[in-house]
């Protein structure tokens, strides 16, 4: 039981990241982005 809620813990972790690697990603892109389509 504890090793499963060690792997459940490793996954949101993982989860987590993932979506904080795309958030930064598409932010970047936007920043780059929305200025060019402004001027």
């Amino acid at each position: 039981m504890c090793g499963g809620r060690v792997g459940v813990g490793v996954t949101i972790s993982a989860i987590f990241l993932y979506i904080a690697y795309v958030f930064q990603f598409t932010t970047r892109t936007f920043r780059f982005a929305l200025p060019m389509q402004l001027l």
